[in-house]
């Protein structure tokens, strides 16, 4: 699906998914995947977050807000 600038797909079969965005030369992707994560202070989560743009790649835990 396509929102404005914004796509959304599912990569089978991990079930990451992946959000692109650009406006202009300026992008980012970032892939969520329903893995247990553990954060740098040992809280525990329930999905690993990758976040790339502008040459870099950050990555974290995170919380699913609005299952379903």
């Amino acid at each position: 699906p396509v929102r404005g600038d914004l796509r959304i797909e599912l990569v089978a079969p991990d079930g990451t998914t992946v959000y692109t965005a650009q406006q202009g030369e300026v992008s980012i992707r970032a892939s969520i995947k329903a893995e247990r994560c553990v954060d740098d202070g040992d809280v525990e989560f329930d999905h690993v977050v990758t976040v790339e743009s502008g040459g870099q790649t950050l990555r974290g835990c995170g919380t699913r807000l609005n299952p379903g």
